[in-house]
């Protein structure tokens, strides 16, 4: 089968990257990358309650595993 598409990861930074560098300094680099990251990322409260609810979600899956796999170590199948 013929490959029709480029299948190589294209690196995100590096055009946002080199556009800063040739007309910026070094500080205002730093602040322009911290700002772009900062408006892409969601906010701090979403990401501790979705952060909280990944962590509830997997104990409980773990507790859950555990018995269960106590219990067939205990009766067998």
């Amino acid at each position: 089968m013929k490959q029709t598409l480029e299948m190589t990861a294209q690196p995100f930074f590096a055009e946002l990257l080199s556009r800063l560098v040739r007309r910026e300094n070094d500080g205002t680099l730093a602040k322009k990358l911290k700002e772009k990251i900062r408006a892409e990322l969601p906010d701090r409260r979403e990401i501790l309650i979705t952060g909280g609810a990944t962590l509830f979600i997997s104990c409980l899956f773990l507790t859950g595993s555990y018995l269960f796999l106590t219990q067939l170590a205990r009766y067998g199948w």
